[in-house]
This record gives C-alpha cells, structure tokens and sequence, in this order.
C-alpha cells in the first residue's frame, strides 16, 4: 500500500507541472487572433464557377487564348473583369477568423441556402477550393464573410468587392458591344465571325 500510495502521488506531481490547475486557458479571443486562413493559389486557377444563391450560374474557363464563358457557346470573356476578380481571391491571405459556431452561419450569410458559391479548380479539374461568400461585414473590418465548404469557421476577408467581382449572370463576363465588320475584307473576316457569334448568343439566351 506504501509503494501505491508513493506513485500515485508522483503521478499527481506530474499532473500539476505539465497541466497547472492555477493557469487558466487563453481566452477565446486569443484563438480566433491566432487563427490563419492559407492563401489560395491562384495562379493554379483553369476555371472557376459561381452559383448563385437562385441557382443561376457562371463558369469561366481558361483556354489557350484566355478566358471563355462556358455558359455563353464558349464567347471570351472581358479579361479586365476575369483580372480583377481573381486578384480579390489574394485577400484569402489575409483573412480573420470571426466565428467557429455553424449557427452563426445565418447571420453571417454563408449558409448555403444565402451565400454565393465560388468553385475554384485546377489542371484536371482538381478542385482547389469551394467559397462560400456572404454578407458585407458592415463594421469592424469593412470586409466580407467567407466560409470555406465543410468547415465551420467563417472568416473575414478585408474586401467588400468580393461578391461584386464574382457575378452570377454569365451576360456579366462578356461585352455585349456589336463591330461594324466588312464581309468583303478578308483579313476581318475572324471579326465578323466574331459578331456573329456574339448575335448568337443573344438570340439564344433566355429572356
């Protein structure tokens, strides 16, 4: 009883240096100012979709010579919105954590059923990532609520040009401008292909 008694007041001693029963645990707040959102990859990027909360949808492609709608007969896309869009997906990296509760998925407006879905993938179609985007946080940092797929945390981006810049509308992508195009120039020709193309898809998208 002696030798029982002697280890099992080593094992308390033991007990009380590793886990001090007088030291308190860090406050929550300090977990969610340590947490850390890893950047995206984004120059891995070869399309990206974006669903809306009404299920309509955008996908744009890269192809060998840019970006193309899919949804509009594969039509290029303007690449000064394809450039600024991508380039709000680098505030991933400098997100903060605001919540790790799924109930606040409501209120934050990264609740599937609310949020605008973002799917980034790679070559072979590997999927890089799925964003939800919610509401504009109106206080604090300015920014907007994320909440990346299977995972309970929502975070903060500092932007609030996230949803702006990722469309739903695939008519958003592409201009809508039409070119006066001679038929008989033959070195235009690629042009008035073009145009017509761009007839086409206006001739065939849902009023």
């Amino acid at each position: 009883n002696v030798v029982l008694a002697i280890i099992l007041a080593i094992q308390l001693g033991l007990l009380f240096v590793v886990d001090p029963p007088w030291e308190d645990d860090p406050p929550a707040t300090e977990g969610l100012a340590a947490a850390k959102l890893e950047a995206l990859p984004v120059e891995d990027v070869r399309l990206f979709r974006i669903r809306g909360p009404r299920g309509d949808t955008a996908t744009l492609k890269r192809g060998p010579e840019g970006w193309v709608v899919e949804e509009a007969f594969g039509f290029p896309a303007t690449a000064d919105k394809v450039t600024a869009a991508l380039a709000e997906l680098d505030f991933f990296g400098r997100a903060t954590l605001r919540s790790s509760k799924s109930v606040m998925f409501n209120s934050f407006g990264v609740d599937p059923a609310q949020a605008t879905r973002l799917t980034l993938q790679g070559e072979g179609g590997a999927v890089i990532a799925e964003i939800n985007i919610g509401k504009r946080d109106l206080q604090g940092t300015q920014g907007t609520f994320v909440r990346l797929e299977n995972d309970e945390r929502t975070w903060v981006l500092p932007t609030q040009k996230l949803a702006q810049v990722f469309p739903s509308n695939p008519r958003a992508w592409y201009g809508m401008s039409m070119m006066d195009v001679d038929a008989a120039d033959q070195a235009r020709l690629p042009d008035l292909r073009e145009a017509c193309f761009e007839v086409r898809i206006e001739s065939n998208a849902p009023a």
